[in-house]
């Protein structure tokens, strides 16, 4: 594993080596650089960000001038992780702040979820409400927004500075601060057809009381770390924490992962491509830092957790955006503070970003798929190799064959940064079973982060791996983003 610029710049990277949880890293060597990227159009904190496709999303939170803002803006994500420019994009239908830890994408769909809502633009922040709800909306292919939609409550009581996180089919929401106190539980809903949180109920509380801390899930397992356990700067929470998602949305039984050497609260806490991340925050005393903390997952199991000392400009109440394709982290506005900080900090535009790449034994790299037809219309998948792109199509080159052989087109996206496409092709792509079951379908494959994105957002694709049904003319038939198994391709092949 390697931690790079967005530049791709290795020049300047600090490890430092694991720490007493009292003594925090020093920086000896110079920091990190991060890249920078096109600054916001003005300074903004509390709020939150989302990558969906090749775009990256701005949200609600106060701007320095203007106040409260219901505003989404967004920018193309273009070669080597920089942005183009921003525009405007559909508002939410309220004022939503303290939005960070609390921002889902699944496929094409941003939710945000509970934060603190303002009346107006001036409202005093001690007037904050808090929200007990979901908003969400759906990204068109051009990256324009769909109409905002609020789901039901998922608790009686409004909660605030939770940690939620998601997968295909769930949405869970964990911890928080009510008014009798820093909260335990956990909810639950499920993800409907078209997208909508339904079915709100508690699942197994946490170990411990939680608020400013991080979750994610990685594969079948719920990770949390981070944040305090009471209302003081001194409770620190040590711990790690993770329990398996069950397919019903249930949660198996928690137990400790490896622990944050010097943990961090009101962190841009985040997990993706077999990775957990926290970035900047607050160590315990409320002590300021520009760290970034990471730890791989492998096999459901927390690595050893390693440490970055940057020249990130932010500290506290920033968003963090994933490009979980390309293996991007964005991070935007927030403030800054230090120890001679007195009271309220410098509001940032800045927007800086790094990349976390897959090792070696995770990367799906294939050859270049085939321009010209084979002789068959099935990958030659009858040994244990996994068969490389050659011995499929490009998707051009599988509209021509498909016409020819009246057959349908089996698409697979995948990304070479998300290991998931790795096991998904060692685990069913690379058996003898695969052939059979595509054996009525021209195959090609897709690199996501190589071949144009404006194609996979046409069939409703926006995360890897997925699959596409295509007439041979190139109309969507069906598609899925639930991809791990043989059953998971036999459901999209109706077989």
């Amino acid at each position: 594993m390697r931690i790079v610029s967005a530049a791709c710049v290795t020049a300047g990277i600090f490890v430092a080596a694991l720490v007493p949880a009292q003594n925090l890293p020093q920086t000896t060597p110079p920091p990190f650089a991060l890249l920078s990227c096109t600054r916001l159009p003005i300074p903004r904190q509390m709020h939150g960000a989302a990558v969906v496709g090749a775009r990256l999303y701005v949200i609600g939170g106060i701007l320095n001038v203007g106040g409260w803002t219901p505003s989404v803006i967004s920018a193309p994500i273009i070669q080597g992780g920089a942005l183009g420019s921003w525009r405007e994009e559909r508002p939410m239908p309220e004022i939503r702040s303290y939005i960070s830890q609390s921002i889902e994408v699944v496929n094409d769909r941003i939710y945000v979820i509970g934060g603190a809502v303002a009346a107006t633009s001036n409202t005093l922040e001690a007037d904050l409400s808090r929200a007990n709800d979901v908003l969400w909306t759906r990204v068109n292919a051009d990256g324009s927004l769909q109409e905002w939609r609020r789901s039901q409550p998922f608790d009686a009581t409004p909660v605030s500075c939770i940690a939620t996180s998601s997968n295909d089919k769930h949405l869970f929401v964990l911890g928080g601060s009510a008014q009798e106190g820093i909260l335990d539980q956990t909810w639950v809903c499920d993800l409907s057809s078209d997208g909508s949180p339904t079915n709100w109920r508690k699942s197994s509380p946490l170990p411990s009381p939680l608020w400013f801390h991080g979750a994610a899930i990685l594969e079948d397992r719920l990770f949390v770390w981070g944040g305090l356990t009471e209302r003081s700067k001194d409770a620190i929470n040590p711990k790690v924490y993770s329990a398996l998602v069950n397919d019903d949305g249930t949660l198996g039984v928690w137990r400790e992962e490896t622990p944050m050497p010097a943990p961090t609260y009101s962190s841009a806490f985040c997990g993706f491509n077999d990775y957990l991340v926290g970035v900047a925050g607050r160590y315990k005393g409320a002590i300021f830092t520009n760290a970034i903390w990471y730890a791989r997952v492998q096999d459901g199991k927390v690595g050893p957790w390693n440490v970055l000392n940057t020249n990130l400009e932010t500290r506290v109440y920033h968003a963090l955006g994933l490009d979980k394709l390309h293996g991007y982290v964005y991070i935007m506005g927030g403030q800054y503070k230090d120890a001679n900080t007195q009271g309220f900090g410098r509001m940032l535009g800045t927007v800086q970003a790094f990349q976390i790449t897959q090792p070696k034994q995770s990367r799906l790299e294939l050859k270049s798929a085939s321009s010209v037809s084979p002789s068959t219309a099935a990958p030659a998948a009858t040994s244990a190799a996994a068969p490389n792109a050659k011995d499929f199509m490009t998707l051009a080159a599988a509209q021509v064959a498909a016409k020819t052989q009246r057959k349908p087109i089996l698409v697979l996206f995948y990304s070479p940064e998300v290991p998931a496409c790795k096991r998904f092709w060692d685990d069913v792509v690379s058996k003898p079973a695969f052939s059979t079951l595509t054996r009525n379908y021209v195959v090609s494959v897709y690199d996501i982060t190589k071949e144009p994105s404006d194609v996979p957002a046409r069939y409703g694709i926006f995360k890897v791996p997925a699959a596409a049904v295509l007439e041979n003319d190139g109309t969507l038939v069906r598609n899925t983003i639930r991809l791990k198994s043989e059953e998971d391709l036999k459901l999209l092949l109706n077989q």
